[in-house]
Order: C-alpha cells, then structure tokens, then sequence
C-alpha cells in the first residue's frame, strides 16, 4: 500500500462522529481509565423486579454512545429486547424541550426498531396535515421505517412540525406509547423473555447556543424533575442527559434508579498533569484499532510514535478529539510517517477556537481549579453558570479515578501556561507504549 492509499485508508476509518456497534472488532475497553458505565447499568435492570429508570450523561467523544450500544447487545444476550436510538431526524440541539418532544423521541425509537409505527403516525399524519405541497413535495410518508427516516432527514419543516405536534398532543401521545410498550411487553412474556429495555441516546445533544444555554438546561431539568411521564413507561428506560444535570445529581437520584452516570475522560494525566502511562496506552490502543492495527500505526507516525503520544497529550483524553486530530495529521502529512512539526501544526490550529473561549472572568476561578488539592472548579451558585460554559465548550475536561477531577483542557492550558503545556507534550511522548 502506497503512502497516499494508506493515508486515505486511515482517515476514512477515523471517523471521529461514528459510534462503534455492538461486536465491532475495533472496539476498546476503556473503564481502566475512564469509568464503568455498562456494568452497572446492566447489574440494576437484571436485579430489579419492576422497572428501572437510569440516566446517564457524558462529554462529546468520551465514547458513551459506543458503551451504550454495546450494553445492547449484552442485554440481547440475557434475553432482553433492546431499543437503541439517537433519533437524529427528530431532534433540535439548540432549542429548549418538552416533555412531548421526549416522548417522540421514544415513538421514533419503537417505529423504528418495528415495534410498532401507532404513536409516531399519528404524529406524523397531523403534521403534514398543515404543510403545504411543495413542503412535501418528494417525502415518502409510508413504506416503512427507513422510509419514514429518509423522510424526516430530509425535510426540517416535517421534523419542527411533527415537534410542535408532540408539545401540544403530550397527553394522548404518552397514553398511546404507553399502550403499545404495554402489547409489547406481553408478547415478549408469552415468548418467555425478561422484557424490553428503551436506551434513548438523545438529551445530552441538548447544549443551545450560549445565549439559550440556561433556557435548555431549564427545559430538560423540568422534564426529568417536574414531569413524571418518564418515570411512569412500562419499561426500562436509559436516557442520556445533558452534562448540566450533574448540578442536579443528588435530587435525580431520589427519582431515578440510582444515581446519575456520568462517562468521563480518558484520564491521560493525573492531577499533578504528569502522564497516565494507562491512560495514555488506551488511548493509543485506541487509535491502532480503528487504524487497522498497531502496524500501521508505526507506518503512520514512526516507530516511537512521539507524533501521535504528543497528540494524545494534547486531547485531554477525549477520544472523539484524539481522532480529529490524527485526521487533521494525514491531511497535512505530505509523506509518512507523520514528523513530529506536523503534529505540533496540528495542535496549535487546533487550541485556537479554545483561545477565544478564555474569557477574563474565567481566569481567577481556572486559576483556583489548577492550584486546588482536589482538582475541582469552584463551586457556588454564581460560579456553576461559568462551568457549565466551560464544559460545554469543552475548556475544562472531567475524569474520574476514585472520585471526580477536572482539569484544563491542554489545548486551553497553552494559552494559560505554555511551559505547562510543552512539559506535558514532552512528559507524555516518553512513555512507554505497550498497545498492541
């Protein structure tokens, strides 16, 4: 394989929005260094004699969605019927929720898993109700469930209107989900099965613009706490939520089963910001399965692979990140492997957009976090708006060893501390690689 086909080989399997499935041979198992998230959430709906209401939440590209699907196929093997879905044709990131929406979401998941079309028809029959002819010109509205998908993608104007539907018709629309989980379930009793278990990997997209974020974070705090629909459907349910709900962590869990989940980072450092030699050799494992293996790895970046350990100091941890990065590399790379100046190229394009998110405000209360014991940001009713800023814009990165930590994302701790920052870089491009 030449080095241009082995480039074009490489990029096209890092594909940095693309959750793994269940079974996939690239996939790594990441609770040395981040958090098991699975285990737990499996152990409660198999121990549990009624039904369990989980949540869970978790940063961009710290791999929730892969464990999430992949607790699928672990629930399909103890016989369970298990629905996963991110409703992507549905959803609206940017705007606040209602409890409809939600249950829409859900009516999407069970439509398109064959479960039954009822709840999301007749949503879909009264939205397109009001549109126009043009509007629906070239959507097929039956066929199926793929078709009804396509249709969805392709038109915004159905997927707001099939929105509005749901927030005005919320009561008829849960009654109606209600009883097709319920023909659902008995047919499953009567095959002999434990049941059905709804994964909805939906809500944590939630994030708004800087200026809706608390509008957002308010809508999906009223739907989980002042709204009981969710905790009422006659089956289990997992949710992911917006990292924001942390801050209402302890209340949720006298609601939901349990307490709130939360995947954090890849812990590629420890508080003290020297290296994780674990940490930093699942990342890099990380990496050498989807590249095809730890081979072409090598080719890529050299035998020493300094290039990408210096990348893999610079994503915090964020494998989503990490992929970016390694892509941007072989974009940039005129030959292989990929020089060490490429990488550093790489890296400094990409702390910019970071730059512009360090705003004065923030500086005494990261300058608090970094000289803490205890690696946390401030905690105070004026500070928790500035971290939820700081999480969404991922300037501050959360991990987890025996409890939570945050730190500053290296990308961002460039323009706080650059010999910090070029300290970190050199520390971790020394360890010692043991990935296969």
């Amino acid at each position: 394989m030449t080095d241009d086909e082995l480039k074009r080989f490489f990029y096209n399997r890092l594909r940095p929005e693309e959750p793994l499935p269940p079974g996939d041979e690239r996939w790594v198992d990441l609770s040395p260094a981040s958090a098991n998230l699975l285990e737990p959430l499996l152990q409660r709906i198999e121990i549990d004699d009624s039904f369990t209401y989980q949540l869970v939440t978790g940063f961009i590209g710290t791999g929730k969605s892969t464990e999430l699907a992949r607790l699928v196929r672990r629930l399909e093997a103890n016989g369970f019927t298990a629905v996963y879905s991110r409703a992507e044709p549905l959803v609206n990131e940017f705007g606040p929720t209602q409890i409809g929406e939600v249950l829409a979401y859900i009516a999407y998941a069970l439509d398109q898993a064959d479960m039954g079309s009822g709840p999301l028809g007749t949503l879909v029959d009264t939205a397109k109700s009001v549109l126009t002819g043009v509007e629906l010109e070239g959507l097929e509205l039956s066929g199926g469930p793929a078709k009804l998908k396509l249709a969805l993608g392709r038109s915004a104007r159905l997927s707001d209107r099939v929105r509005e539907v749901a927030r005005e018709q919320a009561g008829p629309l849960f009654t109606q989900l209600v009883a097709l989980i319920e023909s659902a379930q008995k047919r499953l009793r009567e095959r002999g099965e434990p049941g059905l278990v709804l994964i909805i990997d939906v809500l944590d997209h939630l994030i708004g613009h800087p200026e809706t974020a608390a509008e957002v974070e308010e809508s999906v705090r009223h739907v989980l706490l002042e709204r009981t629909e969710l905790r009422r459907l006659p089956a289990h349910l997992i949710l992911t939520v917006p990292p924001a709900m942390i801050r209402y962590g302890e209340t949720l869990g006298q609601f939901y089963s349990g307490e709130l989940m939360v995947m954090p980072s890849i812990h590629t450092r420890h508080k003290d910001d020297e290296p994780d030699p674990q940490g930093v050799n699942i990342m890099v494992q990380f990496v050498a399965k989807r590249a095809g293996g730890i081979d072409a790895l090598h080719r890529c970046f050299g035998l020493d692979l300094k290039p990408l350990l210096r990348l893999v100091a610079a994503s915090g941890g964020s494998l989503r990140d990490l992929l970016r990065l390694v892509r941007n590399c072989l974009v940039d790379a005129q030959s292989l492997p990929i020089a060490r100046d490429v990488a550093d190229g790489v890296i400094a394009r990409a702390g910019r957009p970071l730059r512009e998110n360090l705003f004065d405000e923030y500086r005494p209360h990261i300058d608090e976090m970094m000289k803490s014991p205890e690696r946390r940001f401030p905690r105070s009713a004026a500070t928790w708006p500035l971290l939820q800023s700081l999480f969404r814009d991922q300037v501050v990165l959360r991990y987890h060893n025996a409890d939570y930590w945050e730190a500053l994302n290296p990308l961002a701790l460039r323009y706080i501390d650059v010999a910090a920052f070029d300290r970190l870089l050199s520390t971790t491009e020394e360890v010692a690689v043991t990935a296969e």
